[in-house]
Parts: structure tokens; C-alpha cells; sequence
């Protein structure tokens, strides 16, 4: 009798299981992990979610929901891998065991529209114009006061991000010599909750020499969908963007969580690796870049956040440090915990709130403490996720990319009709 062929569900299983066999279960992870210093339980660390891995996919575990609610609260910070003497790759076992999962709990309806609106440009447009209509109309404020009987709602009012007008697709051509060109990557939700910033790197671009292309058809960078256990829809993504990103020029991010995706690229498509050799991040850029003129003396204290995306998988913790101090002036203290999750972790502030919270208030007390003029994070989901924190501490401390401290020191050029800048 002939045996039936495997299907895509016995592959995926028989790739959990031969990552997850790696693991000597020795716990070097255990001190490392945001959410097993929180909870104290082994089901919430990573040795005991890769023991839960391996015996979902061996058919040892059915897929009920108190296994998927261990999973689930796995921030994806991958610290774990940055310590493992087997060199276990927990950051795709991960995204691997939810897609294995998926077929049995689809996500909720708040994360089913929030990955919409990140894969549909048009979607994204709306609902920040939206969003802006409702915090112009004071609703944000109403949903804020409403702690008591709708607190999720009040959360989100202090999540919301305040929307603004992104640069201008196409291409903005360089302030004086020309130096070379790049493409500017802008993300989905970063592309309005964080425009300022996009529009501080077009402008420190084109000052230091360098034409920035803008590409129309770009899309989300895929990592919602990626880490959410839709393997296709983040491979569709990332076929769009490479597309989008023909040719040889750099390009560029301002986000580590959608570097991260980019860099990783050649897990979600045949050709990503053809992208994701390209990717650089800005700050890393800016910072060995060669400037024709040096910054404005600027004095400001700034507490840097290194978010886990830029320590543990683009694996330069120190490319804002070494950027900021190129300018004069600036005392620049890390965060305290820096090693440790802030809690923002994508759609983990929707999902598991309370978590998001507890492992954030350790970073807010902190800056409570130090006091600085402004706090610098290369991540718009960290970046929101400590702006609300630390309006909700009642502190008026800016969560600010370094590039656009950076934009505030660079003396700026004549103004031209070019640009749109």
C-alpha cells in the first residue's frame, strides 16, 4: 500500500521538530526572558515553549488554547537566541509553531484589522486621516478618561499614534554635490504614526548629497504577518517589495522591526535575499556616512531605548549611540534594562495588554528617574508603546528617532522648490 504523501502541515511539523531538537534544555535562556522574569513559570520561557513546540508538532499535544496562550505570549524578542549554546533559531521556530497553530484559532478581529490596514496602503491612508479626524474632535481624550468601565478602549486611546502626511512618493533630489542614491523604505503604520521622522531623513539625506527615491508601490514590510502565523500573507508582502525596490541603491529604514523583516527576507521568498542585501539601517548609515559640514553644537539629554529588533537581529545595538554622538552637545544615557523587552513587541499591546504594561513600567519609572530632555528609539512600536506609557506617568518627555535630533543639529541649506520639503 502506497503511503500518502506529506502535506504542507507535515513539513512545517517535521521543521519545528528538527529545530526543536536542538535544544539541549540546559536554561542558559531562562534568566534572559522578558516573560519568565515576569511570570515565574516555565511554560512562559523559551525552553518550555520549545518543549510545547516539539510535542505539538510530534502530535504529543492537541492545539488548545492553553498551549497557543504560552505561545502566543512569547514577545518574539528573540534574547533567548543571543545566549543559546546550541544555537537554536527560536525566532523562526517561533513564527513556524503559529503558523502550525493558525489553522485552529484565527486571530481576533482588533489583529485581523490592524493587518489589513498594514497590507493595504489605501487602508492605512484612511485610517489615519480617521484617527486624526477623531483626536481633532476630542474623542481621543473622551476614550482616554474612560478607564474604569472600558479599559482597552482607554489603552488604545493612549496608544494611538497622531497621524501626519508622509514624504511624497518619487524622487527628492540632493542639496548640493551629489553623493550617490538610496531608496527610503517607509513601512505601513510608521508611514503616518511616525512622518515627521521619515520626512527629518529625507531632509539629512538629500543635505548630505544624496537623492532619495521614494517608491509608490512599497508595502508593508510583512512582520505582523510573519510572527502572526500567516506565512503566505508575508510572503505576498515581500513580493511586492521587491518589486517596489528595483535596482542596486541602498535602501534604507528608519524602523528596526521592519529591518528586521527586510533583513530576514530570504525566509519569505526565493529571490529576498536580493532585497534584504540592500537593506541597511539609517542610523548605522548616517553614522559612517561622511557629512560636508558637522552639526550644530545641540545640548540635550537623551535616554536611548535599544529595541530587541536592532540588538538581536540586526545586531547593532550601538548604531544610534554612535550616530547622536557626531553631534555636539548631546549627553546621551542608555535606558535602563535596555536588555530587556519593553513590551511593545507588535500586535502584543492589543493581545496581551496587561503583559505590554508590566514589562514596560520598569522603563518608565526609570525615566522618571533620569529625567531627560527626550528619549531616542529606532522603533515605532517602542516608540508608542513608552510615549503612552509616559503620558499616562504624567511626564512630557518626547519619544523622539534619532534622526530627527540629528535633522534639529544639521544647519539646513537654502530652501528650493524641489522636493516639497
Amino acid at each position: 500500500m502506497d503511503r500518502q504523501a506529506p502535506t504542507a502541515r507535515d513539513a512545517l511539523a517535521a521543521r519545528i521538530a528538527a529545530a526543536a531538537d536542538l535544544c539541549v534544555q540546559c536554561g542558559a535562556c531562562l534568566p534572559h526572558c522578558p516573560t519568565y522574569r515576569l511570570a515565574r513559570d516555565e511554560a512562559e520561557s523559551p525552553r518550555g515553549r520549545i518543549a510545547l513546540a516539539r510535542a505539538l508538532a510530534e502530535g504529543r499535544l492537541a492545539p488548545e488554547p492553553r498551549l497557543a496562550g504560552h505561545i502566543d505570549r512569547c514577545l518574539g524578542c528573540r534574547a533567548c537566541e543571543a545566549v543559546c549554546p546550541s544555537e537554536v533559531p527560536y525566532g523562526a521556530l517561533l513564527d513556524q509553531t503559529r503558523a502550525l497553530l493558525a489553522p485552529r484559532r484565527p486571530p481576533g478581529a482588533a489583529v485581523r484589522a490592524l493587518r489589513r490596514v498594514a497590507a493595504s496602503p489605501r487602508l492605512a491612508a484612511a485610517a489615519a486621516a480617521l484617527l486624526a479626524a477623531a483626536r481633532t474632535a476630542g474623542l481621543l481624550r473622551l476614550a482616554a478618561a474612560l478607564e474604569g468601565p472600558l479599559p482597552g478602549l482607554a489603552r488604545l486611546s493612549r496608544q494611538a499614534p497622531r497621524p501626519g502626511r508622509p514624504p511624497r512618493p518619487g524622487r527628492h533630489p540632493p542639496h548640493g554635490t551629489a553623493r550617490g542614491r538610496v531608496q527610503l523604505f517607509t513601512g505601513c503604520i510608521a508611514r503616518h504614526a511616525q512622518a515627521p521622522a521619515l520626512h527629518a531623513a529625507v531632509a539629512v539625506l538629500r543635505r548630505l548629497g544624496y537623492e532619495v527615491h521614494v517608491p509608490a508601490a512599497q508595502r508593508c514590510c510583512g512582520a505582523l504577518h510573519a510572527h502572526g502565523g500567516d506565512p503566505a500573507g508575508a510572503a505576498a508582502l515581500a513580493a511586492a517589495n521587491l518589486r517596489a525596490f528595483a535596482g542596486d541603491d541602498p535602501v534604507l529604514f528608519l524602523d528596526s522591526g521592519c529591518g528586521a523583516q527586510l533583513v530576514e527576507y530570504g525566509r519569505w521568498h526565493p529571490e529576498g535575499e536580493t532585497l534584504a542585501r540592500r537593506a541597511r539601517e539609517l542610523c548605522a548609515f548616517l553614522a559612517e556616512a561622511a557629512w560636508p559640514q558637522p552639526a550644530a553644537r545641540h545640548e540635550a539629554r537623551i535616554a536611548l531605548h535599544t529595541p530587541c529588533t536592532h540588538r538581536r537581529v540586526l545586531r547593532d545595538p550601538e548604531a544610534g549611540r554612535r550616530l547622536l554622538a557626531r553631534i555636539p552637545g548631546l549627553e546621551v544615557v542608555p535606558l535602563a534594562d535596555n536588555a530587556f523587552c519593553c513590551g511593545a513587541a507588535g500586535e502584543y499591546v492589543l493581545t496581551h495588554a496587561d503583559w505590554a504594561e508590566a514589562l514596560r513600567a520598569p522603563k518608565i519609572e526609570a525615566l522618571a528617574a533620569a529625567a531627560p530632555d527626550a528619549v531616542a528609539t529606532t522603533n515605532i512600536g517602542c516608540r508608542l508603546h513608552l510615549a503612552a506609557g509616559l503620558a499616562a506617568r504624567g511626564l512630557a518627555v518626547p519619544v523622539l528617532h534619532p534622526v530627527e535630533i540629528l535633522a534639529r543639529a544639521l544647519a539646513p541649506p537654502a530652501r528650493t522648490a524641489e522636493g516639497g520639503l
